[in-house]
């Protein structure tokens, strides 16, 4: 687990994919995350996952998942395809 400390609160926990490659498409699953930070002084946070893969200038692969509220450990079960990247 990384720590990133951002503004007053600390990012942290694990976050689990899945990719696969067919033909010219990567198929990019955010399955769940694990051990978030909280963010507020209930003890929870409403996270979500952005995703978008490099060299990417224009961000051109940019997807992000659905908030889960109220959570510190997620479940987005969510596949993103990316038909343009190198």
């Amino acid at each position: 687990m990384d720590r990133l400390s951002k503004g007053d609160y600390t990012i942290s926990g694990d976050v689990y994919v899945r990719i696969k490659h067919m033909k010219e498409t990567l198929f990019v699953s955010i399955v769940e995350g694990r051990n978030f930070a909280a963010v507020n002084k209930k003890g929870y946070s409403n996270p979500y996952v952005k995703l978008y893969l490099l060299p990417d200038d224009l961000k051109e692969s940019k997807q992000k998942t659905k908030v889960e509220k109220k959570t510190l450990n997620p479940f987005y079960n969510q596949t993103f395809q990316v038909t343009r990247y190198y």
